[in-house]
C-alpha cells in the first residue's frame, strides 16, 4: 500500500520524502505538510499560499490561472514552488532565479523586477555623442515603470523617462530622424 493516496483524486505516493495534502477548495492534492501547517488556501485568490503569507498578501483572485512565461507549465497545478514578482505577476520560483541573471523586467508587464540605478547609463550617454544627423532627434516613449508618456532626446543607448527617470521605456515614435539619402523627417 502506498503512504499517501488520496480517495478524491485518486493519487498514490509513495516517496517517503514528499509531504502531500489535499485541498478541497483547489480541488487537487499539493506537495507540502498540510493547511494551517505550512500552506493556507487563500479564498479571495483561490489558491494555496505559504503560511508564512496569511496576513501579508496581496489578494489577486485565480492569479495562478495562466503559465508560467518561461517554462510555460501551467501554475495552478503545478507542484513547482511559484513566487511572485513586485508586479504580481505569477513565475516559477526556479524560472525566477535563471531569469533575472540575465533580465531586469518582468517578462509579462514589461515592469522593473527591482530598482535599477541607471547612473552607469547616464554617464554612458553622455560620453558617447550622438553623429551630427541625430542631433534633434527625439522620441515619444512609453515608460513601462510609470507609464506616462514623454517626448524625450533620442539616443542609441537608451532614452529616459521624462516622468520617473527610468530608461525602462519603449520608443512610440520618432520625431527628427533623418530619412535615407539626406532628407530629415
Amino acid at each position: 500500500m502506498a503512504r499517501y493516496y488520496c480517495s478524491v483524486c485518486k493519487f498514490f505516493d509513495d516517496n517517503p520524502a514528499k509531504s502531500i495534502y489535499h485541498c478541497d477548495d483547489c480541488g487537487l492534492c499539493r506537495v507540502g505538510k498540510g493547511l494551517d501547517i505550512d500552506y493556507f488556501h487563500c479564498k479571495e485568490c483561490d489558491l494555496c499560499l505559504s503560511i508564512s503569507q496569511k496576513n501579508n498578501h496581496k489578494h489577486i483572485a485565480k492569479s495562478t490561472d495562466c503559465n508560467c512565461p518561461i517554462c510555460g507549465e501551467y501554475l495552478f497545478t503545478s507542484v513547482q514552488t511559484v513566487t511572485f514578482m513586485d508586479c504580481r505577476h505569477p513565475i516559477h520560483n526556479k524560472c525566477f532565479k535563471e531569469y533575472i541573471k540575465t533580465n531586469f523586467v518582468c517578462p509579462t508587464c514589461h515592469k522593473s523586477l527591482s530598482k535599477v540605478d541607471w547612473k552607469y547609463l547616464e554617464e554612458e550617454i553622455e560620453s558617447v555623442p550622438l553623429p551630427g544627423e541625430f542631433a534633434n532627434a527625439k522620441v515619444l516613449v512609453l515608460c513601462n515603470d510609470c507609464n506616462a508618456k514623454s517626448t524625450v532626446k533620442f539616443h542609441f543607448f537608451g532614452n529616459k523617462c521624462a516622468e520617473c527617470g527610468t530608461f525602462n521605456t519603449t520608443i512610440l515614435e520618432k520625431i527628427g530622424f533623418p530619412l535615407p539619402g539626406g532628407n530629415d523627417e
